[in-house]
């Protein structure tokens, strides 16, 4: 491994647990799905990974330095998941920085933008990744985002993984004939809430 790209293997592991987040889907002459084996069981494990060493300010403006944040199956059910996550990078001044690229995600786009995400199934023991790159980052809801990160120091990473049903479906959901039909992923996705936040140090 190049020591100007340091493996991330510090990892920090976050479990969550969701009650009652997999509804059954009954379609005519269908069984309903199966629930998961108890409402109590842990569902999703978080593991974020970030360089143990400092990185360079050309690496960490590098679009291959990736900051893996994974998403897994801990339950015996194949689930559904949002594929988002909102990103706050703050300075070692303990500002925000301010984003270098913020071009729209949906465009003009014909139809219902709930419709035209990709949702994710994630089988029991399997994993989702999502692949922070700071210079070019494409997970935002919203926008292709980045940032260009012009001074040494530590910084604070900060990652909100939140799938509201309810409220995607208000804000995306304009335009959709089907909003309601319990078999369309955004209705089968687990709603899950999580902020966690890391450290970045620039060398």
């Amino acid at each position: 491994m190049s020591r100007l790209f340091p493996r991330c293997d510090y990892l920090t592991t976050l479990i969550l647990s969701v009650a009652g987040i997999l509804a059954a889907v009954v379609a005519v002459g269908e069984a309903a799905s199966p629930k998961p084996s108890s409402a109590s069981e842990p569902v999703l494990e978080f593991k974020v990974e970030s360089p143990k060493e400092p990185v360079s300010l050309q690496v960490a403006n590098s679009r291959r330095f990736i900051i893996p944040f994974k998403i897994r199956n801990i339950s015996d059910q194949k689930v559904i998941v949002w594929p988002f996550l909102d990103l706050e990078l703050i300075g070692p001044d303990g500002k925000v920085v301010h984003r270098a690229l913020n071009r729209g995600r949906f465009g003009f786009s014909a139809g219902s933008l709930i419709e035209s995400i990709s949702f994710y199934p994630v089988a029991p023991g399997e994993t989702h990744e999502i692949r922070i790159n700071l210079n070019l980052y494409e997970y935002d809801l919203m926008a292709l985002t980045g940032w260009r990160i012009e001074e040494r120091g530590t910084y604070t990473l900060k990652m909100r993984y939140e799938f509201d049903r309810k409220a995607a479906k208000k804000e995306l959901g304009k335009g959709c004939k089907d909003l309601d039909n319990a078999r369309k992923p955004w209705n089968r996705a687990i709603e899950a809430k999580k902020v966690v936040s890391i450290k970045l140090k620039v060398k």
